[in-house]
This record gives C-alpha cells, sequence and structure tokens, in this order.
C-alpha cells in the first residue's frame, strides 16, 4: 500500500498576470522543474514547445537599471527563475552570455554577473534565456496560475494559448510566436 504525501506551503500574494482567458492546452502540460532555482513556477511564465511530452520555462527577465556597453553585471527584476550556467540575450539580440553568479541579497531585483559584457542595456529591456549559440527556444503558451513545487519535480500546470495579459514581459522573439497573447 503507497503512503500518500501532502505538502502545505504557506504562500506568498501573487501578482495577477492573465486578466482573460480564452483557450488552453486541454488537460495541461508537464513542465521539467530542474532547471527552476525559486520552486515557484509564476502566472504568466512562457512555456517551450514539449520535448518527449514535457515543457521548459523560457526564462524571461525585465532590466532595472540601465546597463552599460562593458558592465558583466545586470540588475533585473525578482522572480525570472534565471539561474546560474543559463545563457541570456538582451531581447531582440543574438548575442548570449552565461550567467557565472546570482545576488540575491536586495529584496527588490538580483544581480546577475555574466561570462562577458552582454552590451548596453537600458531600463526597461526583456533579456530572455536562450542557448549558447543565441537562439530561444519555440514557445507554446503561458502558464495560467502559480504553482509552486519541490525542485526536481515535473509540475502539471494549465498552458493558455489565448489569453489577454496586463503586465507581462514578452520578449519580441516571443511575443512573435504567441499570437494569441495580447499585452496590455
Amino acid at each position: 500500500m503507497a503512503n500518500m504525501v501532502v505538502r502545505r506551503k504557506k504562500g506568498a500574494e501573487s501578482v495577477r498576470i492573465i486578466e482573460h482567458k480564452i483557450a488552453d492546452v486541454r488537460g495541461g502540460v508537464s513542465v521539467k522543474t530542474s532547471n527552476l532555482p525559486s520552486g515557484i513556477l509564476n502566472e504568466g511564465a512562457v512555456l517551450s514547445t514539449p520535448n518527449d511530452g514535457i515543457c521548459s520555462v523560457i526564462k524571461v527577465a525585465k532590466v532595472v537599471t540601465e546597463v552599460a556597453e562593458s558592465a558583466k553585471t545586470i540588475e533585473i527584476a525578482k522572480g525570472s527563475n534565471i539561474a546560474v550556467g543559463d545563457y541570456i540575450i538582451v531581447s531582440g539580440g543574438s548575442t548570449s552570455v552565461k550567467v557565472t553568479a546570482i545576488n540575491s541579497a536586495d529584496v527588490t531585483k538580483d544581480v546577475l554577473t555574466t561570462s562577458s559584457a552582454i552590451g548596453a542595456v537600458a531600463v526597461g529591456k526583456v533579456i530572455v534565456e536562450a542557448d549558447n549559440n543565441g537562439k530561444v527556444a519555440k514557445p507554446l503558451g503561458i502558464c495560467g496560475t502559480n504553482v509552486a513545487f519541490e525542485q526536481g519535480d515535473n509540475v502539471q500546470v494549465d498552458c493558455w494559448l489565448i489569453a489577454t495579459t496586463k503586465g507581462l514581459e514578452l520578449p519580441e522573439e516571443i511575443a512573435e510566436e504567441l499570437k494569441g497573447i495580447v499585452n496590455y
């Protein structure tokens, strides 16, 4: 006889991103969490097309302070799920840099240290996870709810293909693919 495990956590107040949900993937999708450091999958997280039936999160972050041309540090908003070892590019760019360290001491932002300079980046620009060649994964949709998870577990979430959102940070290359997500 198998034992049932119930885990309870006190949730933090979450930001609502999706204003109106119209069409989703029936039955939801499985999401790989082994590459997510935080233990929370946020509403509005961009999900990639499945690989062997499991989607991944395409990590996105908003830059909160201007980055100089030769700087190797980038200050981003909290909640991005970017981890050490990830490659990132500036939205619309093609040169990827590797994240070598993350300072999360500040409660309002994370400071990424990269292997080389990413170039000048204005406040409000978006950076996105890519491979080491600067290619961003093909998106499928966005996560519809906040989900807490244990590190390494795969989770089942609702994946929205057509929805209206408010305040969702979508890089150009992802917004072009997700025609059904209207952000205002």
